[in-house]
């Protein structure tokens, strides 16, 4: 986490609140239940912070991935 977060740093790598709304409407959708219940019960328990911190985190593994070389 330590070093995605360093990487994601310095490639300026953000979420914005649209990326948020389409993980937590994603969320909704498997649970069943309405985005706004969905998102309401994330900040009751606040766990935004942390879900945009995941989405960062996948972000950040995405651009690694595709600037990977595979020698061999």
């Amino acid at each position: 986490d330590f070093i995605l977060g360093r990487i994601a740093d310095e490639e300026k790598i953000t979420v914005s609140e649209k990326e948020l709304s389409e993980e937590i409407a994603r969320m909704a959708g498997r649970y069943g239940i309405p985005d706004r219940k969905m998102r309401t019960e994330l900040e009751k328990h606040d766990a935004l912070s942390g879900l945009r911190g995941d989405i960062r985190a996948g972000k950040t593994m995405e651009l690694l991935l595709q600037r990977a070389t595979i020698d061999g």
